[in-house]
Formats: C-alpha cells, structure tokens, sequence
C-alpha cells in the first residue's frame, strides 16, 4: 500500500534511550503516519540530519554539552523551516522565551500520564502539515511567477466585479499598457466600447448563476490597443476562488498576424471552382445586410430548401428560436470577421421541417473579383452532436448516481473512475488513474492477475469482496463487472457500491436474531419448522436444528392445537390477515410455557420461503393475569362477605392462592385503634408461630406498618434486618396495611423470598380488602342512618302532622269568630300551619326517598309548563324583583310532580338569601343531546367557592345571606339526583350566581 507520501519522519533527541524507546512506541500507537528514529546527543542528531531527511525534530533541553536551545540555533542555520518542538522536563518562561527567540516551532512540557504523548502526537502533525502545505505553496507560487514571467501570452486575474487583480509583463506587448497601468482597472479597459456592457453582464451573470453565455476556450474575439487600434486575440478562461471570492484566469493570445493572413482574394472562376465542387455546404453572406446571396446545393439539402429559394432571405429564415443564435447574434460573428478574426465555431440552424440542424460554419473573408464578401462553410455534425450529448449525459450521469465506476485493461492498471469510487478508497480520480486493481485488492498480486482476469465469462458477474482504501481499511463492497471490446481492446467495467452500512445492519440483525428473547420462525404450508433462531435453545431449550423438519403443531398443547391451526389455516388463505394467537408450547423439560406468536406470509419477491412466525414467551404475563382475575373473584367475594372476619378470611385464602404463599394472617385493629389483635390466619402461620402475637403502640414494624400507612418488605433477616417474628424461622417478611383496619402480613422460611410483582399483587390485595371492610363498615352506619330516619318519618307522619292538623282546626274556629287584629293573627296561624304542613309532606318525601320506603315514580313532566308556573308563583310573592325568562313550550323531562316545588325551592332560595337592590332574576332552558339543562342566575352577593358544594347539604343555605333552614336546596338536590340529574353553581357573568340544574331529556313525544 501506499503509505511513504503520508508518513512522517520524526528524528527525536534525548540523553536517555529508554525515554526515546517509550516517547516513539506511544507516537507511533497514537498516529500511524508517524515514524520515529532517536539519537542520544545533539552531535548525533546533527550527522543524521545531514544524511537524511526528516520532516520534524523532537529534542529535550537538558543534554549533555549541547542543550536544546543550542541544538536548535545550529538547526536553524542549516534549515530555518524544519518544524522543530522542545519537548523538556525543565520548563521556565525563560526557556520558552529563549526558544521562540530562537525560532522554535512548539514548545511542550514533559508531564505524568499517557495523555502527553496524544498532545505531542497532535503538535508533530500539525506542525508538519503546515509546514508541507507552506512548501507546496511556495512551490505553485514559483511555478505561477515562473510561467506568467516568461509567457509570451498575456495573463491577467479579474474578480467578480471583473477589476484586475493581476496582469503579467506581456499584456505590455500586447496592449500596451504596463502591469501597473492595469491593475485595480476594469478589464473593459482593453474592450471596444460596444464589447463592455456585454462582457460585464456576461461576469454578473456567472458569479449569480453559475452559468457560462460562451465558450471559454479559444474565445477570438477583437480587443483595444492602449494607442486605440483593434487586436486580435483569442482568449481562454479559467475560474478558482482565492478567500472564498470568485477570480478568474484569462490566457490572451495576440492573433491579429494569423488574422490578416486568413483572409481570402479569389477570382469568380476560383470562387466557383470551389463553390459548386466542396462536399460541405457554402453560402455567401452580405455582411452588411445580413441576407443570403447565394447557397450550394448542399447547403441547400442540410437545410431543406431549394436552392434557388434562400438567396435573397435573411440568416433569420434558418435560425432557430433563440436569441444566443439569432439574427443578430450571427451578425456579431460577421463583425468580428470583418475586424480580421477568423471564425470556427458551432451553431444550430432550423429546418425547413421544422427540426434543429447542428452544424461547424467556418467564417472567412472573403473578396471575390475585388467585392468583400461573406464566405461560410456549413458541415453537418448533427451527429456528432448527439454523441457529445449523448457522452455528456453518460459522463454526467456516472458522476453523479452514487455508485463507483471503474474500468481497467488486462494490464490491470485503471482506464476510469469516477469520484465516487475515489471516495470509497478514499483517493482521488487523479490518484487512481493508472494505479493497479491490485493495490486495493492486496490478496490479489499481478501474476494471479492474468487467471482472475480470464475467470470473468461473457455476461455480468455479481460479487460482495473487501477493497482497502488508501488508509488500508478493508472496505466491504458489491461489484457488477462486465467485459467489452472497445476498438479491439477489451475491457472490464464494473460499478462498485459501499455496502459497509449494509453489512453492518446485517451483523446488528444478526445480533439482534441470536441476543432477542423473541423467537424467529419459518414454517412451511404444512406447519414444518424451516428455520428457527438460536433463541430457541435460552426460551424452549431446543436447539434450532433439533426443531427443523419437525411439526410444529405436535408441540403445541392439544387442547389449544385446533385454534392454533385454525388461525394458521386463515393467515395462509388470506394475504392480508395476519396470524395473531396465544397458546400454550411444550418446554424441552416437559413443562408447558405460554406463547404469543405473531406472523405474515412474505410477499412473493421476499427471499424467505414460508411463513415468517414471532414468538414471545408470555408466560409470566399470562401467570399475572390469572393472579388479576382471581383477585377480582375474591374481591367481588369480599363485598358481598357478611363481617370483617369474613372478608379477612378471603383475603388470607387468596394471599395463599394467588400470591402462592402459605404463611400469613391479617391483624385488625381494636374499636380504639391502640392494638393490632391476630384475626384470621392459616394453618401453617398457626404451626409456625403457636401463639400468634397482638401488637400495641411502639416501634415494631407491624404497628409502624399500620400507623405510617406504609408497606415494609423485609428481604433477609441474616441481613441485619429488624422483623417481628426473629425469634422464629422466618427470613423474610412483607406488612401492608389495611388503612385504619389493620395489617396483611405475608413471612417466608427463605430470604428474598418476595418479587415486585408479589409485592404489588398483595398491596392490589390489601386495597380491595380495606375497601370491603370500609363497605361493610359504611353499610352498618346506613343501616343505623337508615333507622334513624325511619323513626323521624314516623314522627313527622303521626306526631307532627297530626299535631299541624289540630293547630289549623282550631285556628279555623278562631277565624270564624274573630275579627279586626285578632282575625289577622289567627290567619297568620292558619298561613303557617299550612307552611308547616308543606314542609312536612316534602321532608317526608325527601326521607322516603333516602331510606328507600318509596322510589319516586318518574315520568314524563312538561318542564316549560311547571317552570312557567313556579316563576309566576314566584313572581307574585316578590313584585320588587325583576325577572327575565327564556323558556320554551314542552320540553318533557323525566322527573315526578314535585319538579315544580324543586324548582320554585331554587328560584325562591336566590331572592330570599340576597339583600342586593335591584335584584334581577333570569331563568332560561337549554337542550344539548339527551340533557336539558335550567339556569336560574342572579345578580346578588354570589356564592362563595369554599360552599358552592356544601350548600346542598342539611342545615346549609346558598348566596351570602345564611339564614333559613337550608332544607330548600337539600331538598332540591336530593330529589334532582333521583331524577338521574345534578346541580351545580357557578359565577354568574353579571355577578352572583347561577344555579345549573341538568335533567334527563325526553321526546318531544313523551308527554305527561
């Protein structure tokens, strides 16, 4: 391989060998461009230097008779350049200054550690780089002087702006101006001025667009002497970037001699002579008017027209529909032929058909029988045009499509690459031009060459082999050679594409298939194992081969067999159905593990033959979800247990079940909460522990368990742990509280004997079983609730109704007697015996409902009508208040007959408990789906958010004003919530509040 042109020679100098020994093996290790030689003094490193070259001194300081910094003085006289680094254990300001005075490249400390040595690694390198780009650019730079000196062609360098920023000594001999009259100019300084604006705008257009307006090679065109004389001159530009700017490069060459001899003087009979014998076409054009005179018949024939019919038409009638060769673009080329340049140059001319005709016209002047004339010879290269075309695209195409491109002899050296085969070898096109396949491909010398070279048949051959870039990194690639005779030689031409991102997702997919717990199958349409992945032998404990060419429908359980088959049947008759099933597989041990296998069949241009199957092992997940659903059993049994002992012995017969161990108990706490006293327990926590101890307020875990509300595991009592039950066999302990009733606790024999899913199942566990002994608890305080309210129903419904009724009798009595102040307070005593007696059937109503004596009988209730009423009722109570209603016919609501009282309750609550003036009520009804929703809003004090929840409960009145019974709105609340509906309060735009009271909708033909 070739390494030298990139190698760097380090000579590194120091008193001590081991030292040097150690400096060049880390150097070396770091960068493999390098190569160390050592010498032991300065004298020695002295005479190497004069024998051999090398591109960087390393040297300590202190050495014996000369240091360092006398060293380097003696260096650089011999060689000011050569990067030299003091790289010394003696470090000072002083030193460093004495060596940069003396011209020292780099100057480093030697301190502990490997890490010194990447850093002087990186300083060699650097400094030799610099110094290797510093020499090459000089050289370019004494070539450049060298040629611009000595050239007899004028050169110059133009900017973007097209300023000179560089002219040679010729452009004196040429145009007269000296170098320095020049520079800082426009080039138009050296233009006609009809040329200038063409040539400034032909510069802007480049530098914006890229884009060339001409050929820059061989440009003739007619320049301006500085005495103001035309020269003719043939020009060739270049382009480079100097500073990240635009430049380009133009060659002058002074044509104007050869000019003057390619003019033409012919007699009419030599003019005709060759006019009607050239085998290309000739027409005469009046240089002045721009017209044909006069056409060959072969002129006539590329063109298509007769040739008695294009004289006297203008170059127009055959130019095609562009303005770069048009009328006055041809009369530019005349111009310029006049002004003594001959002309040769392309140009496409249109058909009579219509079609582009390129051709190579040859202008010359031409005087025949003493006229100045015209004279262009046409030659049909339309062609050859094609075939440039058609080269270009193939050249354009190969360089751009991203694959490698080679092509070499049988001598084996390269004919072509393109870039992108040089970037796969991390080369250049240049480089590799001429070099031999076998410096990339070393297992291949030059004699096997000749057998490799003939091994290739007719036809294409396909390969995956390793090249080595020029760094020698085995490249792993994909080549298609072919062979073809090209003008009697033969030659190979393959494409070549990096297929390292390839392999390497092959090596990961490879990994993936061997590491994944997930198993790979591939069965036949007959359930026969083609392939199965190494995962096999860690999830079922085959090994794949064992399983190919078995069935694999024996494997699985047989009461899930016919399943499995069906859901194979369907996959394989319906392409787009993919298999999906669960079942239980048969473990190499004899044992039953769950699966979960996922498949598709490939389509047909897949290389996999069969059908692709992705199995997991499930087992675990299917072990939890039976553990879940037995949970669920025993919590449904739990709700429906009688007391606490019963609910705590399901909880202790599913801790044995479900969590599969068998020592455990629950502990519940007394009616004072100040002992945990063992309440339902098994037998083997009885036969382990005997006398099951009661805990009491303190610091062993059980209690903190219960009194923090935080789960304890205890893994190892070897550990140092603290348990409970150390005097026992116990190893390991898990407490979960049962929140204010106790404790689940759950011991081992064996430490560790508790996995994260054993711990959550048991709190999942414990959770249920606090929520069944919180039932239980909830419905005895109903049941009391219940009876208590039964008893004040009873005496509502005999004691105070009763009483009520005697009250208004009498008082009816009195009011038939009395009269005058006395009538008036028997009337008031009749109003209120009436009010109480309302109050009464609604509370008793409100008491049925809760202790469940009397369901309501819902039906259909008009709301609009029943509102309309109670506003009314209202309204006629409280005149000074003002109201606004939105209410609309009908609107059936499921509710009963006291909708009206609920209702009146609410709009009656929201005056009696505001003080505001210029109170103002709105009442409006609104359907969205199958709800309806009333809004009864005022403008008073508001609610507060703290009571917008409580004011619903007994003894509680809504707005700010609390006074009343409160009973209204929990009377209201309560009978909504029966109709299957809610209220709710909420801020009011105007200020107070709104009552929101949604209700269950009916059809409009569901009347009451």
């Amino acid at each position: 391989m070739q390494h030298s042109a990139d190698s760097i020679r380090v000579l590194h100098v120091d008193d001590q060998p081991e030292f040097s020994e150690l400096v060049a093996t880390f150097l070396e290790r770091e960068d493999d461009r390098i190569v160390v030689e050592t010498a032991s003094s300065a004298d020695e490193a002295l005479e190497r230097l004069a024998d051999e070259a090398f591109d960087c001194v390393v040297s300590d300081y202190e050495m014996p008779n000369t240091d360092g910094i006398e060293f380097l003085e003696t260096v650089r006289n011999r060689d000011p350049d050569l990067p030299f680094i003091l790289f010394t254990g003696k470090g000072s300001e002083a030193i460093a200054s004495e060596a940069i005075s003396a011209g020292v490249t780099d100057y480093l400390q030697k301190e502990s550690g490997s890490g010194q040595y990447a850093v002087l690694a990186n300083r060699i390198a650097n400094a030799v780089e610099s110094d290797r780009t510093e020499q090459e650019a000089e050289r370019t730079r004494t070539q450049f002087r060298a040629i611009t000196e000595h050239s007899a062609d004028a050169i110059v360098t133009i900017d973007g702006d097209s300023r000179v920023q560089f002219a040679n000594p010729a452009v004196e001999d040429v145009f007269g101006y000296s170098p320095a009259e020049l520079e800082g100019e426009s080039l138009t300084k050296i233009m006609p001025e009809r040329l200038r604006e063409r040539h400034l705008n032909a510069v802007e257009e480049y530098a914006d667009t890229g884009e060339r307006t001409t050929d820059w090679s061989n440009l003739p065109f007619t320049a301006r002497h500085k005495d103001g004389s035309p020269v003719q001159v043939s020009v060739s530009f270049g382009e480079f970037e100097r500073d990240g700017e635009l430049r380009l490069i133009g060659i002058i060459r002074d044509v104007s001699e050869r000019a003057r001899m390619g003019e033409w003087d012919l007699t009419p009979a030599e003019y005709r002579d060759i006019f009607d014998k050239a085998e290309d076409g000739i027409a005469i054009v009046d240089p002045e008017a721009g017209t044909l005179e006069q056409v060959n018949e072969r002129f006539a024939e590329m063109v298509g027209y007769d040739a008695d019919r294009l004289p006297g038409s203008s170059i127009g009638t055959i130019s095609i529909d562009d303005a770069a060769f048009g009328q006055a673009a041809a009369m530019e080329r005349i111009r310029e032929v006049l002004e003594g340049s001959a002309q040769q140059f392309d140009w496409p001319l249109e058909r009579a058909d219509g079609s582009v005709l390129w051709t190579e016209v040859s202008l010359k002047r031409t005087r025949i029988g003493g006229e100045l004339r015209m004279l262009a010879f046409v030659r049909d290269i339309t062609e050859r045009k094609e075939r440039e075309w058609e080269l270009e695209f193939l050249e354009a195409m190969v360089e751009t499509i991203g694959v490698g491109v080679a092509a070499y002899g049988d001598d084996g050296a390269f004919e072509y690459v393109n870039e992108a085969f040089a970037e796969i070898l991390g080369s250049d096109e240049e480089t590799l031009e001429g070099a031999a396949l076998w410096e990339i491909k070393p297992d291949l010398d030059r004699e096997e060459f000749t057998a490799y070279w003939e091994s290739f048949a007719e036809g294409e051959t396909r390969t995956e082999e390793s090249v080595y870039d020029y760094e020698g990194e085995a490249v792993p690639v994909e080549t298609v050679t072919t062979c073809a005779e090209i003008e009697g030689t033969t030659y190979h031409f393959g494409t070549v594409t990096d297929i390292t991102e390839r392999k390497e997702q092959e090596q990961r997919y490879r990994a993936f298939v061997e590491q994944s717990n997930d198993i790979l199958t591939v069965l036949d349409t007959n359930g026969i194992y083609q392939y199965q992945s190494p995962s096999s032998r860690r999830v079922l404990g085959y090994e794949p081969d064992d399983l190919v060419g078995q069935n694999a429908f024996e494997y699985v359980h047989p009461d899930d067999r016919a399943d499995v088959a069906a859901a194979f049947e369907r996959a394989l008759t319906d392409s787009e159905q993919d298999l999906v099933v669960e079942y239980r597989f048969r473990h190499a041990d004899g044992s039953w593990c769950w699966l979960e296998s996922r498949g598709l069949t490939p389509p047909e241009e897949s290389v996999v033959e069969g059908f692709v199957i992705n199995s997991r092992d499930v087992t675990e997940r299917k072990e939890h979800e039976r553990q879940i659903a037995a949970l669920h059993d025993a919590t449904r049994e739990m709700v429906q247990a009688g007391d606490e002992r019963d609910v705590a012995e399901v909880a202790v017969e599913t801790a044995e079940s479900v969590l599969d161990h068998s020592i455990s108990g629950i502990w519940l706490a007394d009616e004072m909460r100040e002992r945990l006293e063992p309440a339902v327990f098994t037998d083997a926590a009885a036969e382990l522990f005997g006398e099951l101890p009661t805990y009491t307020r303190g610091n062993s875990p059980t209690w903190r368990t219960y009194a923090e509300g935080e789960s304890i595991v205890v893994d190892d009592l070897d550990a140092g742990a603290e348990l409970d039950d150390s005097e026992t066999a116990v190893r390991s302990e898990l407490l979960v509280p049962l929140g204010e009733y106790g404790v689940l606790k759950i011991v081992a024999r064996e430490a560790d004997a508790f996995s994260d899913n054993d711990v959550a199942l048991a709190k999942l566990l414990a959770a249920n079983t606090q929520v069944a002994l919180g039932r239980g608890e909830r419905e005895r305080l109903l049941e009391r609730q219940t009876a208590q309210m039964e008893f004040f129903n009873s005496i509502l419904r005999h004691d105070v109704l009763n009483a009520v009724t005697v009250i208004r009798s009498r008082a009816e009595f009195l009011a038939d007697e009395l009269d005058g102040e006395q009538l008036q307070d028997a009337e008031t005593i009749l109003r209120w015996s009436d009010d109480v007696t309302d109050i009464v059937q609604r509370v008793r109503t409100v008491l049925e409902t809760l202790t469940g004596e009397g369901d309501p009988q819902l039906e259909p209730i008009d709301l609009g009508a029943e509102l309309r009423n109670e506003v009314d009722r209202v309204r006629s109570t409280y005149p000074e208040v003002g109201f606004e209603t939105d209410i609309p016919q009908g609107v059936p609501v499921l509710a009963n007959d006291l909708l009206g009282d609920v209702l009146g309750n609410i709009v009656t609550n929201a005056i009696e408990h505001n003080d505001t003036e210029g109170l103002r009520i709105s009442v409006s009804v609104e359907r969205a789906g199958d709800d309806v929703f009333v809004r009864i809003a005022d403008n008073g004090e508001g609610v507060p958010d703290e009571r917008k929840e409580t004011v619903f409960r007994r003894g509680e009145t809504g707005h700010a004003k609390s006074t009343g019974s409160g009973f209204g709105l929990f009377f209201a609340d309560t009978m909504v919530e029966e109709y299957g509906g809610e209220i709710r309060i909420e801020d009011n735009d105007a200020g107070g509040a709104t009552f929101v009271v949604r209700l269950v909708g009916l059809d409009e033909g569901s009347r009451a």
